[in-house]
C-alpha cells in the first residue's frame, strides 16, 4: 500500500488525519458497493428483476445471520408433510425419505400433489420432484407410498439427466446456452410469489471455495421450463473450484481487496 502524505501535516512521516479518513472512507464505500462476502450470492441472470432481487436478499440475509439458508422459515416457501421418514426428516432428511405438498405447480389453475423423494448420490442427498394428479395421488396412498412407485408420476423434475437441460437451453438460447444450464444442484424448494409457483434449486453441500449456484425456474404445462433467476456464489479471493477441484473463474471479490 502506498502511503499518502500531505504538506499540511506536521511531519512527512505522519498521515494527515483528514486525508487518511477520506481515503479509508472511499475504500470502505467501494468495498460495500462492489464487493460481497464469499458464500453470499450475486444475481447473474434474471427474467424477473423484482422476484430475483427478493430471492437474493432473502438468501444473503440468512447467510449473513446464521451462515446457511433457512428457506422453510420464510412464509413464501411451502411446508412439506412427511410421508415416509421419521420426525426429524424435515430438518435431517435421509435417503428414501418422501415428503408431500399440494400446490398448483405448473400454474394452470389445478392443484397437484408434489412428492419430494430423497436419494443419495456419492454420499450427498439429492431431491427429485414427482408430480401426481389428485386422483392418482389418492391411488398411490392406498397402494402404499413406496419410493419405487413415485417413478410412475405424471411428471418428474430432477437434475440427474443433464442432457435434457442442455438440449433445452441450446434450443432456446443458441450460443449463450451455457449461462442458463444449472450446475450440480441437489435440493429443491417450492415457493409462491404473487399468485404464481416457482421452484428453487441449490447445493447446500458445496464447500466455501466451491462454485455454487441458486437457480429459480417455473415448471409450466407440457413439461416446459421457464428460467427465472440464476445466482452465483461470490468466490473467495483465491477463486472458486468446481466439483473436480479445477479452478473456475473468479467472480468477486476484486483482487485489489484480497488479502490472502
Amino acid at each position: 500500500m502506498t502511503l499518502l502524505r500531505n504538506k499540511s501535516c506536521l511531519t512527512p512521516y505522519v498521515f494527515c488525519v483528514g486525508v487518511l479518513t477520506a481515503v479509508l472512507g472511499f475504500a470502505l464505500a467501494q468495498a460495500a458497493s462492489d464487493i460481497e462476502k464469499p458464500s453470499l450470492y450475486r444475481l447473474s441472470l434474471s427474467n424477473d428483476g423484482r422476484l430475483c432481487q427478493s430471492i437474493k436478499a432473502l438468501i444473503n440475509k440468512d447467510i449473513e445471520t446464521s451462515g446457511q439458508i433457512h428457506f422453510l422459515d420464510h412464509p413464501m416457501f411451502l411446508k412439506w408433510d412427511i410421508v415416509k421418514g421419521n420426525k426429524s426428516a424435515i430438518t435431517h432428511p435421509a435417503p428414501e425419505d418422501v415428503f408431500e405438498t399440494i400446490v398448483d405447480l405448473d400454474n394452470d389453475g389445478i392443484l397437484e400433489h408434489v412428492f419430494k423423494g430423497i436419494s443419495s448420490i456419492r454420499g450427498f442427498n439429492v431431491d427429485t420432484l414427482f408430480v401426481f394428479s389428485s386422483e392418482r395421488a389418492i391411488a398411490l396412498r392406498k397402494a402404499g407410498v413406496d419410493y419405487e412407485r413415485l417413478f410412475e408420476a405424471d411428471r418428474r423434475i430432477d437434475f440427474f439427466d443433464g442432457r435434457s437441460w442442455i438440449e433445452r437451453a441450446k434450443a432456446k438460447y443458441g450460443k449463450d446456452w451455457e449461462a442458463w444450464v444449472p450446475g450440480p444442484l441437489s435440493i429443491f424448494q417450492i415457493f409462491r410469489y404473487q399468485n404464481a409457483t416457482y421452484i428453487l434449486g441449490y447445493n447446500p453441500s458445496a464447500s466455501r471455495d466451491q462454485s455454487a449456484e441458486v437457480y429459480v425456474f417455473q415448471a409450466l404445462p407440457d413439461n416446459e421450463i421457464r428460467d427465472v433467476c440464476m445466482l452465483h456464489r461470490v468466490c473467495p479471493c483465491g477463486g472458486c473450484k468446481d466439483l473436480r477441484g479445477r479452478q473456475v473463474d473468479q467472480r468477486l471479490p476484486a483482487s485489489p481487496w484480497c488479502r490472502n
